[in-house]
């Protein structure tokens, strides 16, 4: 599961975004697709055997005035009759599947044989995904996001230096890159080696698995080493909003603080300190009121909402050409902190959430709790911050909470049995959590609480799942990962890509993973991957889908996905206005495939 920058690629934006045709014609040659033949064969062919020829039940083409149903259950299709179709519904017998949602069976049938043979080849398969549209990434931190390249470039803008015996960025003195082992970065463009040495610390390019350092202190070593560069938000916002615009992805929940709410959170702490106010499990109150009081009287909150706003904004300035993937910002809550602060800054991060309800303006739309799960503090008082969301969520019901959780392995030093126990049953049960990240340890916690999974699937909650993140951390092989027991048992998985920069991925690289570790998984199921990172996310708004996950059901109100006044509102409902743009975009990104492969 090693990662692998994916081939490069000139983004040519025609009817969707990252479109190359100069990619299609390389990639998806007449000789490696089925033939016109073929196609009409499978249109000749009863819905069962199509079904028995590996063709999904919802990809089944019926004949011309025949509608699609899927039986409940069994998921075996039939082509009926409008009436019958209708009929069927009604006796809850199955689910018709409409033209619109299903496509023409024929061209998703198409891609889907296409896909079952590239999937062996990583080059073809990273060209495939890289020009599907892969809907939203929910779990990606800005800080380690952007690759060392872009940051080189930007610390040489800003002037910074680097310590060349640790590679860290450092801040120039009064007189500018001086003394021991300090060098502008700007040296770098001329001394390769040193840029070398700045990219092999700051990721894993090149990094050697057998040399001993351990992959999980090298990535969060990573995040001092480059703190000084990663202060210039905006341009930061720009580098991954580019990124994220090449790589087709309509939508990104990005987790930052905003540097003057960590400013003034550290100064709340300083004061609750002189007024000798304490944080504990018995008594969150009398803090929350001081705290509160200082964030009201101060506007600290309404300020940082601005900041937001304003990075986000002036983030397009430093992307380029193309810009087209929207921003929502989720605040980050550092756990591995005395109590105090940390409470400080879940109540920060809270009261700016919060802004959201009363101005939709505001790009914060939930928060989280970030760093080494296995860390001291994280170990030692991870019950008191479930504690703390609690107390929390009470007072402010309405914000959005997604949470690190299970984040833990036996590889992990000083990490036991005993560790993997509670966390994910804390963080939703205790917690609030609407989603989990990474989520790696579940099987343990079963051994425990064996109808966690069954809550999991009840209450909806999505798994955001970063596979090369959890390879390089925790050490977790594609034989060990859970991710394929989530999706058995009916919880929802949302791919995502966690700290791209660091990890040397990205978002083509971690589907591209997932279906080369994982077989079973077919093209349609993955493209409701792709649809869970928009169903899942904190949009406000309708979704255009019944239930989730129940992507062949729209809702009832909607008809075949026209939007009406009566089923979803663009201006309002912005979950659905994407979810209708990703359907749109899946549609034209099957048919051009099916026609570059010599289909008319």
């Amino acid at each position: 599961m090693n990662s692998t920058n994916s081939v490069p690629l000139q983004a040519l934006f025609g009817i969707f975004a990252a479109f190359s045709v100069a990619l299609l014609i390389t990639s998806f040659p007449n000789a490696n697709g089925l033939t016109s033949d073929s196609a009409v064969h499978l249109r000749l062919q009863s819905p069962l055997r199509q079904f028995l020829s590996g063709i999904p039940a919802r990809d089944t083409e019926c004949r011309a005035g025949l509608h699609l149903i899927v039986k409940s259950g069994g998921g075996m299709p039939a082509c009926v009759s409008e009436d019958t179709a209708k009929a069927l519904a009604r006796r809850q017998w199955g689910h018709e599947i409409k033209p619109d949602l299903a496509g023409s069976g024929n061209i998703t049938g198409t891609v889907c044989s296409y896909f079952q043979q590239i999937r062996g080849n990583r080059t073809q398969l990273l060209d495939f995904f890289k020009i599907m549209p892969k809907g939203g990434d929910l779990h990606n931190h800005l800080s380690g996001s952007i690759s060392p390249e872009d940051l080189i470039n930007l610390a040489i803008r800003k002037g910074l230096c680097y310590n060349s015996a640790s590679y860290a960025l450092v801040k120039p003195g009064k007189s500018g890159c001086t003394g021991s082992n300090i060098f502008p970065v700007s040296r770098t463009q001329e001394n390769l080696t040193a840029r070398e040495m700045l990219i092999k610390s700051w990721s894993f390019q090149g990094f050697n698995y057998s040399s001993g350092e351990s992959p999980h202190d090298h990535f969060f070593e990573a995040f001092g080493k480059i703190d000084a560069v990663t202060k210039f938000i905006p341009e930061m916002l720009g580098y991954w909003r580019k990124t994220n615009t090449e790589e087709n992805m309509e939508y990104a929940e990005v987790m930052y603080t905003d540097p003057f709410a960590s400013n003034e959170i550290k100064a709340l702490t300083d004061g609750m300190a002189r007024s000798g106010i304490t944080v504990n499990a018995s008594d969150f109150q009398t803090a929350y009121d001081f705290l509160k009081g200082q964030i009201d009287g101060q506007g600290i909150a309404q300020k940082s909402v601005q900041n937001y706003i304003t990075n986000d904004t002036k983030s397009r300035e430093f992307c380029g050409t193309y810009c087209d993937t929207t921003f929502r910002y989720i605040f980050q809550i550092s756990r591995n902190y005395p109590l105090p602060r940390v409470f400080a800054t879940m109540v920060m991060g809270f009261e700016i959430a919060n802004q959201t309800l009363a101005n939709h303006a505001n790009p914060v739309v939930a928060v989280n709790m970030v760093g080494p799960e296995d860390g001291q503090y994280s170990m030692n008082n991870y019950t008191v911050h479930m504690n703390m969301l609690d107390f929390l969520k009470r007072k402010y019901p309405h914000v959005n909470i997604t949470l690190h959780a299970g984040e833990l392995s036996s590889s992990l030093h000083d990490i036991t049995r005993e560790d993997m126990t509670s966390h994910i049953y804390q963080a939703i049960n205790t917690g609030h959590a609407q989603r989990i990240g990474h989520g790696v340890d579940i099987q343990s916690e079963l051994k425990d609480r064996p109808s966690l999974i069954a809550e999991m699937r009840q209450k909806k909650i999505a798994v955001e799942v970063p596979l090369t993140s959890n390879f390089i951390i925790l050490n977790v092989t594609a034989a060990e990962h859970p991710f394929p027991f989530y999706l058995e048992n009916g919880v929802a998985v949302a791919p995502s890509s966690d700290d791209q920069g660091i990890l040397d991925t990205n978002m083509s690289n971690e589907y591209a993973i997932l279906a080369t570790d994982y077989p079973q998984v077919n093209y349609t199921e993955i493209k409701d991957l792709v649809r869970n990172t928009l169903e899942y996310s904190f949009l406000p708004g309708k979704s255009l889908w019944k239930d989730p996950g129940e992507y062949s059901i729209e809702l009832p109100q909607c008809n075949n996905l026209t939007y009406t006044g009566n089923c979803w509102k663009k201006g309002t409902d912005e979950k659905a206005t994407y979810q209708f743009e990703l359907e749109q975009k899946l549609d034209r990104f099957e048919s051009y495939i099916y026609h570059s492969l010599g289909h008319p």
